[in-house]
């Protein structure tokens, strides 16, 4: 298994209180960090990748629309390979995605 991330960045949050518009990475240059590990992860012969420790659901897009860019290029040979994404949250996040 190969395991990708996590990362001290978050798309869907701003860093900042006084601005929070403001984010300190674009979702492109995100998507690319995850791009570049799963590469590296594919070409060191894993046979599963894993997205670690999501707590931000625009990261895990990020990450999962990387994966599939990347083994869409036609790079490797291998067109499937299972992927798995391990979430946090809170428990009243929790809660809410119940509702």
């Amino acid at each position: 298994i190969g395991v990708l991330g996590p990362t001290n960045r978050t798309l869907s949050l701003s860093p900042s209180v006084d601005n929070p518009a403001f984010r300190n990475i674009t979702f492109d240059e995100m998507a690319e960090a995850y791009r570049e590990q799963a590469e590296a992860l594919l070409e060191g012969g894993v046979h599963i990748l894993m997205v670690e420790t999501i707590f931000d659901t625009l990261n895990a897009k990020a990450a999962l629309f990387a994966i599939d860019t990347l083994l869409s290029s036609g790079k490797f040979s291998c067109r499937d390979v299972p992927t798995l994404a391990l979430s946090t949250s809170t428990w009243d996040k929790l809660a809410e995605i119940r509702s």
